[in-house]
């Protein structure tokens, strides 16, 4: 069981982990190697440490046995010479035998004999220092009467002193000689143990390499072998062996053999299925032009069975005017092994000959030819319906009675159709690959801006364009993206509004002769009348101020047809200014009332008002104004001594206006037409002096300008409810 567990995890170890733990077992045995020859050099290291120590040691104590003997010389040179240089070898011998001493202290080992023979040695070294400072202080001063004695006594207290220093200095050096002798003898022993263990480190390094090495290629090898003969099996189509156990990399590689082996099966299953039902005829020409191989798709499409085709010559199958386009291509495919596809007529059994479309690669393997053949008849025939549509499209365009073009995205013609051609006088062929700005004057294009068509894209631009006769059209100018032919480009819209923006002209010029020709003469005329009335140009008879009067009547009328008219092209055109405010409800129904009032009372009609105290957000003018057209509209059809009702209602978030009349009403068919410019009710309205039809229009651009709703509602006979809502403030 053991074993088989073992074998287990050697199965489990990949290669990948094998050699790392080849190199760490031999990375451990050199550490070990490593760390014994540390541990040893470490040892001779610390003898080598202690040698020295001792040797220093040894080196101080001479050291300063002679310089307490140089200092005794020193004092009797005191004696004798009285000079500076005496005093100055004095203090440099008390210093020299001082610094020995730090060193002694440093290096003597920490033992209690030789820590007693040092401090002894101090003790001795201190009083020797004293008496020789004393008497070199004493000679150098000349206190002693007598020299010969003075000196004598000072050898005889050093003598004294100095054996006292010698035999401590002797007990202090014992240690470090026989420290020294067992630091020689250590020394050889550790020179001999490292060449042992050096010796045998080699050889258990050596061996242990061997082994893990051998191990590794021999489990290696074996794997090996066995993944060349799976891939050699592979390669010929042969079942492979078993697989190899474990999970390193070499079985996952021969896993990777067993599992390809098992997709070309099924691919080889695949590939034969789907031979075996293609639509299109797939097989194999041999090199001489005869089929070696068809799939059964062949009766179907050409109404040959395969053993009928089996050895046929492929050529045959041709019609003769193709036979030499198919002998050509089968000749080039062979050549240089490249695949080609074209298009020949093929004789089905029947004798019918379709189109077909056939795929060629040369295979220098096989020594055959692979082709696949496909029926593109039908195709062929859509592609005819295609054609046609597109020149059917193109006629269109062409047709079109409103310019078109297509441009790149930086402005550069690439097709225009024929009505543009005629309203620039420019060709096809003169325009294109020419920047669009050369003929439209789009905006920046004047200032020398590269001009991008993106930018213009959902605009309607009006602008001028420059015909090939230097001409200046009016156009309307507008572009939108596509995708062509797999790019972005831009279709161009381009409609001629030169007669139109003449028309346009002629209308400025129509509301300038009615304002300065028409306006300002009738005002004149009315001034006249109305002194003439006053009697200032005499008195007039009855008939004559009945005729005057009724002058006066027709001018306001035309006057006031000329202000609709006016109002009503301003509103048209934007030219309408709005001054939106916080106004009173109540306040413009009396404005209203009172402008109106004389007309009313002329009719004999009452006005009944019905008011709220609201404010409304609106332009107070344009409110009084809406409110004249409305009240005025309402007594003209109002009969006489009857009453007209001018309400105001709260309504949810609006105020609503009502005026409500007692006239004739108005037809159903007709209520949605009443707010159409120039639209009476009947045909002989304008004619009996009911308006020219713009006040109710009027009125309805000016509610719906200023956010409001405008609506009528009526019953014949009964009268009309003219209203309109605009917003609280």
């Amino acid at each position: 069981m053991v074993n088989t567990l073992g074998n287990e995890q050697r199965n489990k170890l990949k290669i990948s982990h094998s050699a790392p733990i080849l190199v760490i077992a031999v990375i451990s045995i050199e550490a070990i190697f490593v760390f014994g020859m540390k541990i040893l050099l470490d040892r001779s290291e610390q003898d080598l440490q202690q040698a020295e120590r001792s040797g220093r040691i040894v080196r101080e104590s001479q050291n300063i046995i002679i310089g307490l003997n140089e200092m005794n010389q020193a004092v009797r040179d005191s004696a004798w010479f009285k000079s500076k240089k005496t005093n100055e070898n004095f203090d440099r011998l008390k210093e020299e035998i001082n610094r020995s001493l730090e060193i002694l202290d440093l290096d003597i080992s920490n033992s209690q004999e030789s820590r007693f023979a040092l401090t002894n040695l101090k003790r001795d070294l201190d009083e020797i220092v004293a008496h020789c400072s004393a008497y070199h202080k004493r000679f150098s001063k000349n206190e002693s009467e007598n020299l010969v004695e003075a000196l004598q006594a000072e050898v005889d207290t050093f003598q004294s002193i100095m054996s006292r220093v010698l035999s401590h200095n002797q007990e202090l050096l014992k240690e470090q000689k026989f420290l020294l002798s067992l630091q020689s003898s250590s020394q050889i022993e550790q020179r001999r143990k490292l060449k042992e263990f050096l010796t045998a480190a080699l050889i258990v390094n050596t061996i242990v390499i061997s082994l893990l090495t051998s191990i590794f290629a021999i489990r290696l090898t074996r794997k090996v072998n066995r993944l060349l003969e799976n891939a050699k099996r592979l390669k010929e189509g042969k079942t492979l062996t078993l697989k190899l156990g474990g999970d390193d990399e070499i079985a996952v590689l021969d896993q990777i053999f067993h599992d390809l082996s098992c997709s070309l099966a099924a691919s080889q299953r695949t590939e034969a299925a789907y031979f075996e039902n293609a639509v299109d005829v797939l097989g194999s020409i041999s090199q001489s032009g005869h089929f070696t191989r068809v799939s059964p798709s062949c009766f179907s499409v050409w109404g040959y069975s395969q053993n009928t085709l089996q050895g046929r010559s492929f050529i045959d199958l041709t019609v003769e005017e193709d036979q030499p386009i198919v002998v050509n291509f089968l000749s080039k495919a062979q050549q240089d092994g490249q695949p080609y596809s074209f298009e020949t007529q093929v004789k089905r059994a029947n004798g019918k000959v379709i189109q077909t479309l056939w795929t060629i690669k040369w295979s220098l393997d096989e020594r055959s030819f692979f082709f696949s053949a496909h029926d593109v008849s039908l195709q062929k025939d859509k592609d005819d319906l295609l054609k046609a549509s597109a020149e059917r499209t193109l006629q269109i365009i062409q047709a079109m009675p409103v310019g078109l073009f297509l441009a790149s995205k930086d402005g550069h013609f690439n097709f225009v159709n024929t009505a543009l051609e005629e309203l620039l006088h420019y060709s096809e062929t003169e325009l294109g690959g020419e920047e669009v700005s050369r003929v439209f004057s789009l905006p920046g294009a004047q200032l020398g801006h590269q001009i991008q068509l993106p930018n213009f894209e959902g605009n309607s631009l009006e602008i001028t364009a420059t015909d090939k006769n230097g001409w200046t059209r009016y156009v309307e100018f507008s572009v939108r993206s596509i995708s062509f032919e797999d790019s972005e480009c831009y279709l161009g819209l381009v409609v001629d509004t030169t007669q139109r923006h003449e028309l346009q002209l002629m209308r400025q010029q129509f509301f300038t002769m009615i304002t300065h020709e028409l306006r300002s003469p009738l005002a004149s005329i009315r001034s006249h009348i109305e002194m003439s009335l006053m009697g200032i140009n005499g008195q007039l008879n009855a008939a004559g101020e009945r005729g005057a009067k009724n002058s006066l009547t027709t001018i306001d009328r035309l006057l006031k047809l000329i202000a609709d008219i006016i109002d009503s092209d301003k509103i048209t055109h934007g030219a309408f200014k709005i001054q939106l405010d916080s106004v009173s409800a109540s306040s413009v129904v009396y404005s209203a009332a009172n402008e109106i009032r004389s007309l009313a009372s002329n009719r004999g009609i009452s006005l009944v008002l019905n008011l709220i105290d609201i404010n409304i957000r609106a332009d107070q003018d344009r409110v009084v104004q809406i409110l004249v057209n409305l009240i005025s509209n309402a007594i003209k059809f109002s009969p006489q001594n009857s009453s007209l009702t001018i309400s105001t209602i709260k309504a949810d978030s609006c105020v609503r206006f009502e005026i409500i009349d007692q006239g004739r009403g108005i037809p159903e068919d007709k209520l949605d037409k009443v707010f159409h410019k120039y639209t009476q009710v009947k045909n002989t309205d304008s004619y009996q002096g009911a308006g020219s039809g713009l006040g109710l229009s009027i009125a309805k651009e000016l509610v719906e300008a200023q956010a409001g709703r405008i609506g009528v509602s009526s019953a014949l006979g009964v009268g009309s409810v003219f209203w309109f809502e605009l917003p609280i403030s």
